[in-house]
């Protein structure tokens, strides 16, 4: 791969001078820039940009930035204008854009940044225009690389492939070449450990199926055919077996069935769990009606045996009433009967 980038850059080069004029620019500085592949310099001059850009970020990490580049980077960080992002915005949402205006100037911040990293660590195959790192303090320290390492994500969530890790490792011990540093020992013990564990944990995540989303090599059904994006595990496509792809495939497919099957039994067991604190608040509502039912029914049996009382009390009181009457009758003729001349005879005394 790097072969062929390497002669497509010597053809580029043929194409942009005659032979003779050719011959003529065969310098140091054309033999400099034609000791690697084009897109190799490119990606790793990218990497340590963003490298650098990292340290720069965390506050903490500025010690292992060089003291003159941090000033410098600082002052372009806190005098960025962002006059021409402003007054391009309105233009750029008509156009279809979807960021914000502060995600728009941020844009504008990093890029600032990064133009003069580049600007300063130059062409790459050429020598470096300052000094940007702390390379002592990064020698002593291998956590500052592995930790950035730990952050660099697909989409800033999803885990990479090993080899993507080992192309970061490669351009960061590029950076210590290009200021021809040479690295002690004990600092490449330690970063080969590192990388090891990083590799290891990133192949059983990707023999999970649970690795960075890439273009299939096969062409099988599960893949979609022609290369359509699946999840992909590189140690299964060391032969590009189509049955290991197919598998693969299939464990990724059946992997999020599985987690949506997973998050829709936690809503059930939720749910499950609402409702029996719903089942013993009507349990406890439904013991209270059957208590005050039961209170109810009781007075009424106290109420119904008052009303056979009191129908036996107006009988009794009928039945005396009725003898108080006949009695009454009794001596109303008593009264009558009494003759009047003893009555007389109580006159004339």
């Amino acid at each position: 791969m790097a072969s062929d980038t390497a002669d497509s850059t010597y053809n580029a080069f043929l194409a942009a001078f005659p032979l003779p004029a050719a011959q003529q620019q065969f310098t140091a500085e054309i033999v400099r820039r034609s000791s690697g592949a084009h897109d190799t310099f490119t990606k790793r001059q990218n990497h340590n940009e963003r490298f650098i850009l990292y340290l720069f970020e965390t506050e903490a990490l500025h010690p292992f930035l060089h003291d003159e580049f941090l000033h410098e980077l600082t002052d372009i960080n806190t005098a960025v204008d962002y006059s021409d992002v402003i007054n391009k915005y309105r233009k750029y949402r008509r156009n279809g854009g979807k960021k914000t205006l502060e995600e728009r100037k941020e844009e504008c911040r990093i890029k600032l940044l990064r133009d003069h990293i580049a600007h300063t660590l130059n062409t790459p195959g050429l020598q470096p225009r300052g000094q940007t790192v702390n390379f002592d303090a990064l020698e002593n320290n291998v956590d500052v690389f592995v930790n950035y390492l730990t952050t660099c994500r697909r989409n800033g969530v999803d885990v990479m492939k090993p080899k993507t890790y080992s192309g970061l490792r490669s351009s960061f011990t590029y950076l210590f070449r290009r200021y021809r540093r040479t690295t002690s020992r004990q600092f490449d013990i330690e970063l080969s450990e590192c990388m090891e564990g990083i590799k290891r944990y990133t192949t059983e995540l990707a023999c999970k199926g649970r690795i960075e989303e890439d273009k299939c090599e096969d062409k099988c059904d599960n893949c979609h055919a022609n290369g359509k994006i699946k999840l992909r595990c590189t140690f299964h496509h060391k032969r590009n077996r189509r049955n290991d792809c197919t598998c693969l495939c299939l464990s990724a497919k059946l992997a999020k069935e599985q987690a949506q099957l997973n998050q829709q039994w936690k809503d059930l067991k939720l749910s499950q769990v609402q409702l029996e604190q719903d089942r013993d608040a009507l349990e406890l509502r439904q013991a209270e009606f059957n208590d005050r039912l039961d209170l109810l029914d009781q007075q009424w049996k106290e109420l119904k045996m008052n009303q056979v009382q009191l129908q036996q009390d107006r009988k009794m009181l009928e039945l005396w009433q009725a003898e108080f009457d006949k009695r009454l009758d009794n001596v109303d003729l008593d009264f009558e009967n009494i003759s009047l001349p003893s009555i007389k005879g109580l006159d004339n005394i």
